[in-house]
């Protein structure tokens, strides 16, 4: 049996990649996975991880589409959407979007000394006491991390991560 014939054009389309995911689809993915590069002062959290989201953003909502997929559903992670600060210690990572610095500071005041692994939604949140926020580089995912305010919260990010961070101080 013959190969079927493929008109010379066809060949190239074939063969190129998925089209690529925008950011928000990207970084959500990204914070799905954290908690398999993470290890807590106790051991991993209970099953499943929950993930609580302050504030919205096309992260969140594309945090909600990856997790309703069957590869999100096999992270076992729990999406929680926070209605306002006093719930920001019920979760085992808090991903933070669209907060102003006086709402950053006193969601970091609240987590003090928990094992909460905060991740900020923009740029330059890991110098404001964040533990990872996401970075700009091009179509890959990066993190700034601070390694300082992990390690006062128990929290030890993975080698595996580590190569994909810009290490960072607070300001």
């Amino acid at each position: 049996m013959r190969a079927p014939f493929l008109p010379p054009l066809l060949v190239p389309a074939l063969l190129a990649q998925a089209p690529a995911k925008d950011p928000s689809t990207r970084k959500a993915e990204a914070a799905a996975r954290l908690a398999d590069y993470i290890t807590w002062p106790q051991g991993r959290p209970g099953s499943p991880v929950v993930l609580g989201v302050y504030g919205s953003s096309s992260v969140s909502a594309a945090l909600r589409a990856f997790l309703a997929t069957p590869e999100g559903h096999r992270l076992n992670v729990q999406l929680r959407p926070l209605r306002n600060l006093f719930q920001v210690e019920t979760c085992d990572i808090l991903l933070i979007c669209q907060a102003d610095e006086d709402q950053v500071a006193e969601i970091l005041k609240r987590l003090r000394g928990r094992p909460v692994l905060t991740v900020g939604d923009a740029p330059g949140l890991a110098e404001s006491g964040v533990m990872l926020s996401f970075a700009e580089a091009g179509d890959r995912i990066r993190f700034d991390a601070n390694l300082e305010a992990a390690g006062r919260a128990g929290l030890r990010l993975s080698a595996h991560l580590l190569t994909r961070c810009r290490i960072v101080e607070a300001s």
